[in-house]
């Protein structure tokens, strides 16, 4: 069986989760183990926090480095920065 995967699409559901059991539930059917403590934490982190498409695609996998003092995003598939 395949490691399930980190998503954009699954983490704006993961924030959409509005109680701990929902947030278990989702993580369940996406092949994903968590407690009620793990999910507890993770609304109360998120709670009134909305990411922008940079620090959602580093969230999903992608991630974040300095090009020139600047911060911007890149994937392990396209290598170039792109200035956020």
């Amino acid at each position: 069986m395949a490691e399930p995967k980190i998503t954009k699409e699954l983490l704006q559901k993961a924030m959409a989760c509005e109680t701990p059991e929902e947030f278990i539930e989702l993580a369940k059917a996406e092949g994903f183990t968590v407690t009620k403590e793990e999910a507890e934490a993770f609304l109360a982190q998120t709670q009134d926090v909305e990411l922008d498409s940079v620090d959602l695609q580093a969230a999903a996998g992608g991630c974040t480095k300095d090009c020139g003092g600047v911060r911007c995003w890149c994937s392990n598939i396209e290598p170039d920065c792109w200035e956020r």
